[in-house]
């Protein structure tokens, strides 16, 4: 019984279509005609994207006192894609152009909305892309927008040099003074001494300790003799005796003192070194950022520039239409019952 009264109600429905069909008909055509209409004279937008490539500048990992070096490349790219979405550069970009009015905040809120930029996954590259009502101006706006972007970064990379520059220049000047203050106190401290070479000096002094006290023994026997046998030659080796002793005392000192000449002299060559490695590296790095400053290139390649687009992609006329005509059937199919169900109640 169920299924008998579904088949007659069915039936009806389908009789209740056959009687309003041109009614749901013209609503059908009275909205696809509409839709296409009003895409029609709708404002057409373009769109158009290009295409770059970011290679780091390979330098940035050589001169680690660069300020501003990236990280890894990922980290450069992701840097890229917030600069080229940036509203300042937005507006450089239309500054570049000659586009910018009085209304400026406008006009550079209009094309920084529709601007987009992502990175093309497993690869250094960017896609950028923009939307406006001219299709001439979006490909010219896009390559300025790169062009400005290409400048800004190198804008940027040549400041971070600039300032480890001045940095590495000041560290320079100061390493240069402490290099020639390490080494005029080492000469000083070998004029002083007259030291030239320490193991020589040792044996010499050992020497000289050896014949000093040989020639004191003798001395010192002649004076016995002399005072045995009432020589008056007593009063002269005495005094003989005595500068001999004099200068054994003085020669075992200056040997006993080389080993701290050695330490001290130890000490002053160390800092010498050490000052002048450091000198050597700032001068090393101070080198490498002139030749950093002066080849200074761009890190951005264009692979694909922006062209100039020939469709426009809103409005779709064929998208509309059908989405119309698709609800003017519903539409239509629903008056329709509703106008029957009226019917029966009068």
């Amino acid at each position: 019984m169920d299924q008998m009264d579904y088949e007659i109600d069915l039936i009806e429905c389908l009789q209740v279509l056959g009687r309003r069909k041109w009614l749901i008909l013209a609503i059908i055509i009275a909205s696809v005609l509409s839709a296409y209409i009003v895409s029609s004279t709708m404002t057409k937008f373009y769109s158009a994207s290009c295409v770059i490539m970011i290679r780091p500048n390979p330098l940035e990992g050589l001169i680690s006192l660069q300020e501003g070096a990236a990280g890894t490349p990922q980290a450069s790219i992701k840097d890229y894609v917030e600069i080229l979405t940036a509203r300042a550069l937005v507006e450089e970009a239309l500054a570049k152009l000659g586009w910018l009015s009085s209304d400026t905040p406008e006009e550079i809120d209009s094309w920084h909305k529709v601007l987009s930029a992502s990175q093309i996954s497993g690869t250094n590259m960017v896609k950028v892309s923009v939307e406006n009502s001219n299709p001439d101006r979006v490909a010219d706006f896009l390559n300025a927008l790169v062009e400005a972007c290409r400048d800004k970064k190198q804008e940027i990379n040549l400041q971070s040099i600039g300032r480890a520059k001045t940095h590495v220049e000041e560290q320079l000047a100061f390493a240069e003074q402490r290099l020639k203050e390490d080494e005029e106190a080492l000469l000083k401290y070998k004029q002083a001494n007259a030291i030239t070479d320490l193991s020589v000096e040792a044996i010499a002094d050992s020497a000289r300790v050896v014949i000093l006290d040989k020639l004191l023994s003798e001395a010192s026997a002649r004076l016995q003799s002399a005072k045995a046998k009432g020589n008056p030659e007593v009063a002269a080796l005495k005094a003989e005796q005595a500068a001999l002793d004099t200068a054994l005392r003085q020669a075992k000192a200056e040997l006993a003192a080389i080993p701290k000449k050695e330490v001290e002299t130890a000490r002053l060559e160390r800092n010498r070194q050490t000052s002048e490695a450091v000198y050597t590296m700032l001068r090393t790095r101070y080198e490498e950022l002139q030749i950093s400053e002066a080849i200074q290139g761009s890190e951005i390649f264009t692979i694909d520039a922006a062209i100039v687009p020939d469709k426009p992609i809103k409005p779709r006329k064929l998208l509309n239409t059908a989405i119309a005509g698709i609800l003017g059937l519903f539409v239509g199919v629903g008056l329709a019952f509703v106008l029957e169900h009226t019917d029966k109640l009068k």
